[in-house]
């Protein structure tokens, strides 16, 4: 069986979703965060404020991929666990993180220092875009559990969990920083953050979705998804419109408390909708090969977008480029961006899959 018979394409058009918007959520001022620019009474400041939103589903779908696909499956011994997937997921992490550090000491950004290298990898990072990749690290390293967690519970133990979190995660923040201003938070101590972690919650929900609610989803389900999705996107904008209100700060970093109040539902709705344009129709297989070609290589993308957005002169001036020698409106210009990015790595991590030294560093 080849690969294009063996890969699921609803997700690897998942996955491609998912690049995108990671891609859609470094474009900074120029995209992601050009809604500070305007004024709140006009409609381009919602405009952009929903994009910025809904792209934060990115990282948290791939989550829900990770969940869906290896949640489901007998656990591995621990020492092939750390032997071949966390080792190959630390390894990556490593062999890029030395690329960007020494782009950095290029550049004349940072002095080569062997020590302040490995304490910044240890902390920070070298890639202000590969907190995914610890994460995705700490999932691994509990795998077993997760995979055990997951399959012993049941169906009625997910609805709960999923009111828990509606409730706690999703209701109390909103609704306590709306009469409170944030002034009475709840007690830290009624929390279920443990469940509300990026590692448990996302990969619970991909497993949920995928082996818990097969042939579930119908035309006006999904419909009556979608608009729960939207409203849920659209009250996140207000609070984050409300929240400026009320401090009176207005930046990219601190304009983000609510962005990822109601993630979930975003990622349930395009899971579900995926899952039924491969179950339900023929779309998905008369696009098959594109899908599974692009699919396979959204994690090299991923990884190596960052060089051609901070490193390259042609992705430095492309955005002005095309907003002031094409005219094209912010909008517009921002998702040209993305793509012409997207397919620039798509193109050179197809190049490096092909060789064989090299291939693992991007898969």
């Amino acid at each position: 069986m080849n690969l294009v018979a063996k890969k699921r394409l609803d997700i690897e058009l998942m996955r491609i979703i998912a690049a995108f918007f990671v891609l859609y959520n470094h474009t900074g001022a120029n995209g992601f965060s050009k809604f500070l620019s305007y004024d709140p009474h006009t409609f381009h400041y919602w405009l952009y404020l929903f994009l910025s939103i809904s792209c934060k589903v990115s990282v948290p779908l791939f989550l829900v991929i990770a969940g869906a696909l290896m949640l489901g499956r007998e656990p591995e011994p621990v020492k092939y666990l750390w032997r071949h997937r966390v080792l190959h997921i630390f390894s990556i992490l490593l062999v890029w993180s030395v690329f960007y550090y020494l782009l950095e000491v290029g550049e004349g950004n940072e002095k080569f220092n062997i020590f302040h290298f490995f304490t910044k990898l240890y902390s920070n990072g070298w890639n202000f875009s590969y907190w995914y990749l610890y994460a995705y690290l700490s999932m691994l390293i509990v795998l077993p559990l997760l995979q055990r967690f997951a399959q012993g519970l049941s169906d009625n133990d997910y609805k709960y969990a999923l009111v828990l979190y509606i409730a706690f995660c999703m209701l109390v923040p909103c609704l306590q920083y709306r009469v409170f201003q944030d002034r009475h938070p709840l007690n830290v101590n009624v929390s279920i953050e443990w469940l509300a972690t990026n590692i448990v919650v996302f990969p619970l929900a991909g497993y949920f979705l995928n082996c818990r609610l097969k042939n579930f989803w119908t035309k006006k389900r999904l419909l009556v998804l979608w608009g729960i999705n939207i409203v849920a996107i659209l009250i996140s904008c207000y609070m984050t419109y409300y929240r400026a209100r009320i401090t009176g700060i207005c930046n990219e970093k601190d304009s983000q408390m609510f962005f990822g109040t109601f993630v979930l539902v975003n990622c349930v709705a395009i899971f579900a909708t995926c899952q039924y344009l491969n179950s339900n129709t023929n779309i998905l297989f008369r696009l098959k090969k594109p899908i599974v070609s692009v699919g396979g290589c959204t994690f090299g993308i991923y990884l190596i977008h960052v060089y051609f957005k901070n490193y390259t002169d042609t992705f430095k001036n492309l955005m002005s480029f095309l907003q002031d020698k094409l005219h094209s409106t912010p909008v517009l210009a921002s998702l040209i961006y993305c793509v012409v990015l997207f397919m620039c790595g798509y193109v050179v991590t197809l190049i490096v899959k092909k060789i064989p030294l090299l291939r693992k560093i991007v898969s």
